[in-house]
């Protein structure tokens, strides 16, 4: 029997990682309402040898440990090679791991594949790579992800975001994005999502900003000038301006 053809089967492996990762138990502990912990454990084994599964570690800096048996998951860091168990990944970790196990088993070719907020405690370099992830682990599906990240939103065409907002009634209503893909997630907040994303202690500095430029145009004393040319730098280095 092909375990995708039966999803209650495969709810009976993938759950079982979801219980290990949860409880930290070990194999050989899994209730038995679960499938035989030696059918699991041979699964996840074959998901943790995919190629696409180990760039994804090495970017999170970690790795199976595929001898110590200390752990139901036995990770450790790759550079220390101090062991981690599953309790001391970061939440992101986890739910990255979460999301991308059931993908390794189940059949998605020519599927559609929902996703709410994958960037979820994640830091942005790994957002600006999760949807590469995603494409290689099923690259025939369809995914459609709902986001708050620019980072994110930054991997698809313009023509394949939507962008909801509500209008001046309260509606909500729908436009398509306009930012390039793999465009400045700065221009992202800006162009696709409405958001000023210099907050109101960069727009001060701004401000103060142009009003030095405005005042060493005029100002005739030397010394004064040299004064507010040196504030100028000072912002400008400061804020990148």
């Amino acid at each position: 029997m092909r375990v995708q053809s039966n999803p209650l089967y495969l709810i009976n492996l993938v759950y079982p990682i979801f219980y290990l990762i949860k409880t930290g138990c070990q194999w050989r502990m899994l209730p038995s309402n679960f499938a035989p912990w030696e059918l699991v454990y041979y699964y996840y084994r074959k998901w943790c040898s995919l190629g696409e599964f180990d760039l994804l570690l090495n970017k999170l800096n970690i790795e199976i440990d595929r001898i110590n048996v200390d752990y139901p998951i036995p990770f450790k860091n790759k550079k220390t090679e101090e062991l981690i168990p599953i309790s001391g990944l970061s939440t992101g970790t986890k739910g990255l791991l979460l999301y991308m196990l059931p993908l390794y088993q189940i059949d998605t070719s020519k599927s559609i594949i929902l996703i709410d907020e994958p960037e979820r405690s994640l830091y942005p370099d790994m957002q600006m790579e999760l949807m590469d992830f995603f494409r290689k682990l099923s690259p025939t599906s369809q995914f459609i992800i709902a986001t708050h990240s620019p980072f994110i939103a930054s991997s698809f065409e313009p023509e394949e975001r939507f962008i909801l907002y509500f209008d001046e009634n309260g509606n909500v209503k729908v436009r398509r994005g306009s930012s390039p893909i793999g465009d400045d997630p700065n221009d992202i907040l800006a162009n696709d999502f409405g958001i000023n994303y210099i907050n109101k202690y960069g727009q001060k500095a701004f401000e103060e900003y142009k009003n030095l430029k405005q005042k060493i145009y005029f100002e005739k004393n030397e010394k004064k000038k040299e004064e507010i040319s040196k504030k100028l730098e000072e912002l400008g280095e400061k804020y990148n301006f």
